[in-house]
């Protein structure tokens, strides 16, 4: 099969492979080291744990992990060391259904 990408708003895009998701969204001008980029997005079976295992190994959080954005679904973006975004995405109940 080839993957199909589905829009989801204005400023998402994503990907959904077997067991790997790439999303890719517009970030707003404040975005860090530069004007904007990439946004990098793993899908994690637990989001909360994961958040909390990354933000306990020194990460910055831009937005905590966040249930109501995307319906069926856990979100939460952060910082690397080098100040570039990534995301953590999966579902709202950990365990729960891959997006589809």
């Amino acid at each position: 099969n080839i993957p199909v990408a589905k829009k989801q708003g204005k400023d998402h895009l994503g990907i959904q492979l077997e067991n790997l998701y790439l999303g890719f969204d517009r970030t707003k001008k404040e975005a860090s080291p530069g004007e904007g980029g990439t946004v990098v997005w793993f899908w994690v079976n637990n989001v909360e744990e994961t958040f909390k295992h990354i933000v306990g190994l020194g990460a910055k959080i831009r937005s905590e992990v966040n249930r109501d954005q995307r319906p069926g679904y856990s979100l939460a973006v952060l910082y690397d060391p080098d100040g570039n975004m990534f995301g953590l995405m999966g579902p709202s109940v950990p365990g729960g259904d891959t997006p589809h």
